[in-house]
């Protein structure tokens, strides 16, 4: 399906962001009005009315055992495919034991970042974690001030010099909408509910369910890691 949406928006003459932004959206629009159809979707979907579960929010290419992945694109690693800016979520009220997003909230824009905080404190047992990873602006801000190249040749090797390397982290060719800093971050989940927000560190989650963070040098060099309870 990509691959034919690809090439109607080169066909159509759009410029190649605008055309990778619509096929986005047009297979999420797929998956908004197809995805229940799937009778694995529906069986577990209802099965979180009887038990709780652990979601992998922006499953990628890596998911996790045991746990319910889900994504918004028709991708076959996801147990689930929501669109998590179409809310409330499919989810009954504190069905979820905890919540692991590696890169994704830098996909939403910050209204609907703030809306997917409010679902997850929802869903969210008493005593539950999030844990949150994203691009950390400040790192990148940090070593362009200090002129620290080294970082930009590890956390953006493709587009090493600095300026490239933020424009790189910010928008993503336009996938990313909303970058973060830590006391943003912070101050958002505070304001969705969350009782104990703070920053963490890769491989250092208070929890063992949540110790799950890619750990290659870029990613780790990159990345904000936040954790919140309800």
């Amino acid at each position: 399906m990509k691959e034919i949406l690809k090439k109607i928006t080169k066909w159509l003459g759009f410029s190649s962001q605008f055309g990778r932004q619509m096929q986005f959206e047009l297979l999420v629009l797929y998956v908004r009005g197809f995805a229940n159809l799937r009778p694995k979707q529906r069986k577990l979907l209802s099965s979180f009315k009887d038990e709780h579960h652990k979601l992998n929010v922006g499953v990628g290419d890596i998911p996790f055992k045991g746990w319910v992945n889900v994504d918004g694109l028709p991708n076959p690693n996801a147990d689930l495919w929501i669109d998590m800016r179409q809310l409330p979520l499919p989810f009954p009220d504190e069905s979820v034991t905890c919540i692991f997003s590696e890169h994704f909230i830098e996909h939403l824009r910050r209204g609907e970042a703030e809306e997917f905080f409010n679902e997850c404190h929802r869903i969210l047992v008493d005593g539950g974690a999030i844990r949150l990873i994203t691009p950390d602006f400040m790192s990148f801000a940090r070593a362009y001030v200090e002129g620290d190249e080294e970082f930009y040749k590890v956390a953006s090797p493709y587009e090493p010099k600095p300026i490239r390397g933020i424009n790189l982290m910010m928008r993503q060719d336009g996938a990313h909408h909303y970058i973060f800093d830590s006391e943003e971050l912070i101050d958002m989940l505070r304001g969705s509910g969350f009782s104990d927000v703070y920053q963490s560190a890769c491989g250092d989650s208070k929890f063992k369910d949540l110790d799950l963070d890619q750990t290659h040098e870029l990613r780790v060099h990159e990345s904000l890691y936040v954790e919140a309870v309800k």
